[in-house]
């Protein structure tokens, strides 16, 4: 059953409930009113019997056709009952014969049969009055409530029904719209999407929170196939850079235990080539375990790090293993941040092996790093090659892709740009690549700073 027809009877139920329960309430309320007029009359017939007038019968009659009652008066004497009086009703038959075999006393006051209201009054020598007043007004009164109330429920539970089947039936659409995007949803179908709604109603409400939450499953689904895609490429290329040493060192294995070895000569260069690609798989292997640490929960770091010095001993280191190159530097001094000294080291240990081992020689470099607010600022540039437009445009991810396709012919493992952008997100950063006007590439890194006199006060 739908929610909209279960709605409209739950509240014609509760309509019917409400309107019989008061209406009930004024139907009897209106009977025993009624009822009480009878009784009143009733007992001004027999007080007027009770007064100075010796006539009993006389004061009887004369009450009865002064109120215009329509009652019966009957005398009864030794059993033998006289009528007085003209009615347009009939006394029923039991009350006659109680009459005949109870005491006025015991019979006062009395309802028999439910068809009238009667009183007994005693006479001198035993004998008494019968008065009488019918209650066929009172019971057709009654019916007619009854079904003037019944008539009346109907209506309002017709005009309820109705109206409540209009009012919120925008609502129940809307709801079983959201019912079929959700199974379309729950089937897997793509690019499902909620209209937009300006009502301030549950409905509306309910539609919008539904809205930003297909909105988020959509971008999570899209991040997922992103990371799984990313995750191919990587153990692809992972599997590719372990295979490649570990096909020179079987083959070079090959060769020495064969008898083709024309000299000691070649045989010591079979042992270095081995222990270079052995050096090449232990950098790989190290370079996977830091991804995959990178990669776990976030740890908090709440060490002070003074970058300015760190980025100065490298770049004391570079400018001697590179004197060759033309070298700029615009460091401040005091820059600091809070972070892991080791993985900053990293971070600039493949930034500088990266501009080494794929520019030339005499490429020069540039080295900035200024602090600006709480946000500190290391530009790293060279004058190389470097990277096609195309990869300036897909950004981190177009870098990284590129770095393992070069890091493969220049002997490295591939993963420098992986590991430079996860160390900048661990230490809650961000990493922007661009051309530089040195003619290479441009690498920018933003981390939160905090400076010196902070930290130590």
């Amino acid at each position: 059953m739908r929610l909209r027809t279960r709605f409209t009877l739950v509240m014609i139920v509760a309509t019917t409930l409400i309107s019989l329960l008061i209406g009930g309430y004024a139907v009897i309320a209106t009977k025993n009113s009624q009822l009480s007029v009878l009784d009143r009359n009733l007992n001004e017939i027999v007080l007027s019997t009770k007064g100075p007038s010796s006539d009993a019968i006389g004061a009887a009659l004369l009450a009865v056709h002064q109120n215009n009652l329509n009652a019966i008066v009957d005398f009864v004497d030794r059993g033998i009952i006289s009528q007085l009086s003209l009615a347009t009703f009939r006394v029923p038959t039991l009350p006659r014969k109680a009459l005949l075999t109870a005491s006025a006393h015991t019979i006062e006051s009395s309802t028999f049969g439910g068809g009238i209201r009667f009183r007994t009054v005693s006479l001198a020598g035993g004998d008494y009055l019968f008065i009488a007043l019918s209650t066929a007004d009172v019971k057709h009164s009654t019916h007619n409530l009854i079904l003037r109330l019944l008539l009346f429920t109907l209506a309002a539970d017709v005009l309820l029904g109705g109206s409540v089947r209009i009012i919120i039936r925008r609502d129940t659409k809307r709801i079983e719209e959201l019912i079929g995007l959700a199974n379309d949803i729950a089937d897997k179908q793509e690019n499902v999407a909620l209209p937009e709604t300006s009502g301030r109603s549950d409905v509306d409400q309910l539609s919008s929170a539904l809205g930003r939450m297909v909105g988020t499953l959509n971008e999570a689904v899209v991040l997922e196939r992103n990371i799984s895609l990313r995750m191919q490429q990587f153990l692809g290329d992972a599997s590719h850079e372990l295979r490649t040493p570990l096909t020179v060192i079987r083959g070079y294995t090959e060769l020495l235990r064969s008898d083709r070895v024309p000299s000691p000569e070649v045989q010591l260069r079979a042992l270095e080539r081995m222990g270079d690609e052995v050096q090449r798989m232990e950098r790989l292997v190290s370079d996977l375990l830091l991804l995959t640490e990178l990669g776990e929960q976030r740890v908090i770091h709440d060490e002070r790090i003074d970058v300015s010095g760190i980025v100065q001993i490298h770049l004391d280191d570079f400018r001697t293993l590179e004197p060759d190159r033309t070298i700029d530097s615009d460091i401040d001094q005091g820059v600091s941040v809070v972070g892991s000294r080791s993985r900053v080291e990293r971070l600039l240990q493949n930034l500088f092996s990266n501009i080494r081992r794929h520019t030339p020689a005499n490429a020069s470099v540039r080295v900035i790093l200024h602090e600006q607010g709480d946000v500190m600022e290391l530009w790293i540039e060279d004058g190389g090659p470097g990277l096609p437009a195309a990869a300036y445009e897909s950004g981190p991810q177009g870098f990284m892709r590129f770095d393992s396709s070069r890091s493969r012919e220049s002997g490295g493992s591939g993963l420098g740009m992986s590991i430079i952008a996860a160390v900048v997100k661990d230490l809650n950063g961000a990493i922007i690549f661009r051309p530089s006007d040195l003619g290479g590439l441009a690498v920018c890194v933003r981390l939160p700073a905090t400076p010196l006199e902070r930290l130590d006060g």
